[in-house]
């Protein structure tokens, strides 16, 4: 894919839950991490109860150019994601956690390797998980993901990121797939690259995630690949499995069939074997069945990032 050059607008997306504390020491550290460069803050509000927006808001009127979007309630990361790069006005998306864990000095490096050709760099922690049972679960976890994906980064869910605004807003944001932001992007041609960054301890608040994260990042995987290749043309996956097992159901019958008419075979000793051509050409028209239905929702609702006005009640 042809690489444009880094130019224009930064807009720096950064969802928070509950992180009232960090909020005026981010907005001082981006400020300085990106002087002289134009840029933009927008933070989301993932449904805080602490007076995170409130102090969103009195940074927004220090300045304007640090924005925000708040939620009516706890939707999640990949909401999150979404309604920032939604709302995100730059030429240039970069992201990062709002627990002050990531070094926004760390965007010079990102932005640095974006200026070089791809459309995504994500960042790389080499050391430094909360404790040494995450730490692990993080290598073992990625580790994984290394061998089921194409892509071979050393840590693919990363928060701090540095993309070109096409690759954000051709994401599909659902569930938990901001997890696999990169593996998203590269699966819709966009090239991908990292670099390593820093991991610093939380100064405030507590950590919204524990070591089940790991699991589930790993477990959902799958389900990922499968989204990731199917979900545009649910027919190929669908179709092939009711067609391979309405063909089996229909070879079985017919051997039956055979057997009955020119061996002259007892129908009764082959009823078992009859039930199960039966259902095999049963569960291949039904197989076939949710893949034309599938179709039919792929076709009539495309799946976009906008989150309905029920979910984002404020935006700055």
């Amino acid at each position: 894919m042809t690489s444009e050059p880094l130019a224009g607008k930064i807009s720096l997306v950064v969802p928070v839950l509950d992180e009232a504390p960090n909020i005026a020491p981010l907005c001082d550290e981006v400020r300085s991490a990106l002087a002289g460069r134009d840029w933009e803050l927008v933070f989301v509000d993932d449904g805080s109860t602490d007076g995170t927006f409130e102090a969103i808001r009195a940074e927004h009127a220090i300045d304007e150019g640090i924005r925000g979007v708040r939620f009516r309630a706890n939707a999640g990361k990949s909401a999150a994601y979404a309604a920032g790069f939604k709302a995100a006005r730059g030429d240039i998306i970069a992201t990062l956690d709002g627990d002050l864990q990531d070094d926004p000095t760390d965007l010079a490096k990102l932005l640095a390797r974006l200026a070089e050709g791809p459309d995504l760099v994500v960042g790389w922690k080499t050391a430094g998980k909360s404790s040494p049972l995450t730490f692990v679960l993080s290598k073992v976890a990625n580790l994984l993901l290394r061998l089921v994906s194409p892509l071979r980064l050393h840590d693919m869910n990363c928060p701090i990121r540095a993309m070109r605004k096409e690759v954000a807003r051709s994401l599909d944001l659902r569930a938990d797939l901001h997890r696999y932001i990169p593996l998203m992007a590269a699966s819709r041609g966009f090239s991908v690259a990292e670099v390593p960054v820093a991991n610093r301890p939380r100064q405030h608040g507590r950590s919204k995630y524990g070591g089940s994260k790991y699991l589930k990042s790993a477990t959902a995987l799958l389900g990922v690949g499968l989204y990731l290749r199917y979900s545009e043309r649910p027919m190929a996956l669908f179709g092939t499995l009711g067609l391979v097992s309405l063909l089996a159901g229909l070879a079985v019958c017919g051997t039956v069939v055979v057997h009955f008419v020119a061996f002259d075979a007892n129908i009764d000793d082959d009823i078992p074997t009859l039930i199960l051509g039966a259902m095999l050409v049963l569960v291949g028209m039904q197989f076939i069945a949710i893949g034309l239905l599938a179709e039919i929702v792929v076709r009539r609702i495309r799946v976009a990032a906008d989150l309905g006005p029920s979910e984002v009640i404020e935006e700055l």
